[in-house]
């Protein structure tokens, strides 16, 4: 019978968990959350945004269309950016942007910035989005 050496080496110890996982899970949470409210903001605020900024009634169905064309339009795009800029820099740079664009519909002064700002809250929701769902 051949006997085996066995090991003398002890295995190397588990790394330390991530100290800061809940926040980050807080904040990718928050995240997610404030692209879901966004998206529906409009067919809630509809009328009363049609009222103050004069548009017509397709005011409202572009609204809702230049977020949702810009956010599915390059949802692709913003994971891959992710995986060569890094997820976390792709997620702030979304944030970032997602709340400039937040602020340039709550200061709109006609249907056109409306819109425009509107693309521009899904673009950078493109930025955002898969970064959270990647982790």
């Amino acid at each position: 019978m051949t006997d085996f050496p066995t090991p003398t080496a002890t295995p190397p110890a588990a790394p330390a968990p991530y100290r800061r996982r809940w926040p980050a899970l807080a904040v990718i949470l928050a995240g997610s959350v404030m692209e879901m409210l966004d998206s529906t903001v409009t067919s809630i605020a509809g009328p009363t945004i049609r009222a103050e900024l004069g548009g017509g009634t397709s005011l409202i169905q572009w609204l809702g269309v230049a977020y949702a064309l810009a956010m599915t339009a390059g949802l692709l795009v913003g994971g891959r950016l992710g995986d060569i800029a890094g997820r976390k820099r792709m997620f702030l740079i979304g944030a970032g942007g997602f709340v400039a664009g937040s602020l340039l519909c709550a200061i709109a002064t006609g249907p056109e910035m409306a819109i425009a700002a509107r693309a521009m809250q899904g673009l950078f929701g493109v930025c955002m989005i898969p970064q959270g769902s990647a982790c």
